[in-house]
């Protein structure tokens, strides 16, 4: 499965809400899974703030694909089919998968990822930065499927900016924390610094059809010590253990939204991507697994 392409399922066997017997099981239908993230009074359910902690950067991730992840140094595309330079570099066809849905049922185009970019570049966010170079003004979209984007000057590498966490969401969206995803699963319900609950999609477009769970509950748990004990109490079945190598800085920072990132891919790939993963019966990682 493409890299931020995973689904988190519910693994069979004892022990919680889509918990695992130790050493593992086959995974199972149904059911909610209980996670425990680093959270704050600074969350935000708007995809313009996706990357502001990590629980918002998890959400995101299952609410909204992304137009392509890098897996390592190369990207891997999602939403796009694929993503070429003409001979300079100075423009950018991106043609756009068939057969992708918002949760609404309409159809995602070109016209939408193009509103997507043009939206990041303008606003104060994280992804702005990587779409520095890009023309939005003289952008276009060519037809449903595929769009022309122009750069102020050459760059052999601005298929890797269109990699980063570059959520797609509906052409005309106002509502940012009410924009429509193409994701596994929609938001039902969210209190900022306290919990997400969101119900997983029967009509996902993405690969085996859509997650094994029924409904994931993102909790906001500052601390890790409290997020491992409440783990070993079960009130959860996945706990983020907190531990940052690759970095974590203040709030806002590019650390923390580095670390952010790894733990959305950590949890949607069940990869340890930034340090360890503790979960109930199963070891690390052990109550999660990507539907294959």
């Amino acid at each position: 499965m493409a890299a931020g392409g995973g689904l988190l399922a519910a693994c069979g066997g004892e022990g919680g809400s889509g918990a695992p017997a130790a050493g593992g099981g086959k995974p199972r239908h149904g059911g909610r899974l209980r996670a425990a993230f680093a959270g704050s009074s600074a969350e935000s359910a708007s995809v313009m703030q996706a990357t502001a902690t990590a629980v918002d950067y998890v959400r995101a991730r299952l609410i909204w694909d992304t137009i392509g992840e890098m897996d390592g140094s190369k990207p891997v595309w999602r939403v796009a089919k694929s993503v070429e330079p003409n001979a300079d570099a100075t423009v950018w066809t991106v043609r756009v998968r068939d057969g992708i849905t918002f949760s609404d049922g309409r159809a995602l185009s070109a016209e939408d990822v193009l509103f997507t970019l043009r939206t990041f570049a303008s606003q104060p966010t994280t992804q702005s930065a990587y779409l520095a170079g890009m023309d939005g003004k003289n952008s276009r979209v060519r037809d449903k499927r595929t769009l022309e984007l122009r750069l102020t000057s050459p760059d052999g590498f601005f298929d890797l900016a269109l990699a980063q966490s570059m959520f797609v969401f509906p052409a005309g969206t106002k509502d940012f924390a009410k924009a429509l995803g193409s994701g596994p699963f929609v938001l039902k319900d969210w209190a900022r610094g306290k919990s997400s609950l969101l119900k997983a999609r029967k009509d996902y477009w993405g690969e085996g059809g859509g997650p094994y769970l029924d409904e994931i509950e993102l909790l906001s748990v500052a601390e890790a010590g409290a997020r491992l004990n409440g783990l070993k109490a079960g009130q959860f079945d996945y706990a983020d253990a907190g531990h940052r190598p690759c970095g974590e800085g203040e709030p806002g920072s590019a650390d923390q939204h580095r670390a952010a990132r790894a733990v959305g891919r950590a949890v949607l790939q069940h990869e340890s991507v930034c340090g360890p993963v503790h979960t109930r019966g199963g070891g690390a990682g052990g109550a999660l697994c990507h539907r294959p």
